[in-house]
């Protein structure tokens, strides 16, 4: 999903990056969350330093980050990439 093919590829490859993070974090025994309070710091930090781009908001609750102005078509790529998430996560633990 994405705007058009060189922004689907960009985030096909950044979602393989992160699975592939987190898989390697499991082998080593841990996968930590950054607390909230922590996440402020760093997107301070990104400010102060001028980093641009869009940022997408994470939760840590298990909840979903989708604000109630988006449609729920627009939604609906988010909740399966959350679903394929949930379900390489658990066949990764099967692995241990």
């Amino acid at each position: 999903f994405g705007t058009d093919l060189i922004n689907a590829y960009h985030k096909m490859e950044t979602l393989e990056h992160t699975a592939h993070i987190v898989y390697l974090s499991i082998g080593l025994g841990n996968v930590n969350i950054i607390p909230a309070e922590q996440v402020d710091k760093l997107m301070q930090l990104r400010t102060q330093y001028g980093i641009a781009g869009k940022v997408t908001a994470c939760k840590t609750d298990g909840t979903s980050a989708t604000s109630s102005s988006e449609t729920s078509e627009s939604a609906a790529p988010k909740i399966q990439v959350e679903e394929i998430t949930k379900k390489v996560i658990e066949k990764l633990n099967k692995l241990k």
